[in-house]
């Protein structure tokens, strides 16, 4: 029996430091899952983090079911501008409608004006994606009778708005229209 002690000793010792071990590590907890995604892309009032935007861009499984998920949905398409595009864009059209973007009067505040088709009337929002992999959503409103639609964009005062004029007005932005 002594001589069994060292090596009970031994092991018992081994897993504590292993215990003590995998108890210290960090184990990486998805900063987003596919249910945040799929509420994300159906569910006007739920956002994603730039944090869970990233983790979601590092991990090419969920990347993969983000981008079939915006298929899955997708009503029409933004596509990116003509490459003989200059500069910022005011104009863009895509299949269904039209966009236009225009100054306001007040200071801060930019008009986007939609003009829609009957097939786009279940349109709710714009998720737009730059080159570069920012991306932003516009909520949509209602459409008037003739497919019209008005959105007030706060680039002053409010970081998310500016960010989705900055995609619209950049010719390599795409982006996709959701119910």
């Amino acid at each position: 029996m002594p001589e069994e002690l060292p090596a009970v000793n031994q092991h018992a010792e081994d897993l504590y430091v292993a215990r003590s071990v995998a108890a210290e590590a960090s184990v990486e907890s998805p900063a987003v899952s596919f249910a945040d995604l799929l509420r994300y892309v159906t569910d006007r009032s739920t956002r994603l983090t730039a944090a869970q935007w990233k983790f979601c861009q590092d991990h090419p499984r969920l990347s993969a079911d983000y981008r079939a998920l915006v298929d899955k949905f997708a009503l029409a398409l933004l596509p990116q501008a003509a490459a003989a595009s200059q500069g910022e864009l005011q104009e863009r059209n895509f299949p269904g409608g039209s966009l236009r973007i225009r100054p306001s009067s007040v200071p801060g505040q930019v008009y986007l004006i939609f003009t829609i088709g009957p097939e786009l009337r279940a349109c709710r929002f714009l998720l737009l994606e730059g080159a570069d992999g920012s991306t932003a959503r516009i909520e949509l409103p209602e459409p008037d009778v003739d497919g019209g639609m008005l959105v007030i964009q706060d680039i002053a005062g409010n970081e998310a708005d500016a960010s989705a004029i900055r995609l619209l007005r950049n010719p390599t932005t795409s982006g996709v229209f959701l119910p």
